[in-house]
């Protein structure tokens, strides 16, 4: 194990391979699972071909950081007057419409 961290209801790590394990009870990132999980077990909601390398706790919430690598960036060099909009390419970014 890399990281360990708590809340109130659920225990997180960060496990050598990268990947998160949680334990405890509600919503642990295991589906629609809310029962108490007694050992852990990896978290696989919204984790696709993802690395983790830190968590944060608080008493009621969880963050987990996965560091992103950019591939492209679109458009390329080419002059700009303002208001390009800029389009990137990579590993660990989520859908976004802005």
């Amino acid at each position: 194990m890399q990281k360990v961290g708590c809340t109130y209801f659920g225990s997180f790590t960060v496990s050598d391979n990268d990947k998160i394990f949680s334990w405890g009870s509600g919503n642990l990132g295991h589906g629609n699972e809310t029962s108490i999980v007694e050992r852990p077990k990896e978290v696989t909601l919204n984790v696709e071909n993802r690395k983790f390398t830190d968590l944060f706790c608080t008493m009621k919430s969880s963050m987990f950081f996965s560091p992103s690598r950019i591939l492209k960036v679109m458009p390329g060099c080419v002059p700009s007057n303002g208001n390009t909009i800029l389009k990137f390419i990579g590993i660990g970014f989520t859908d976004n419409p802005h």
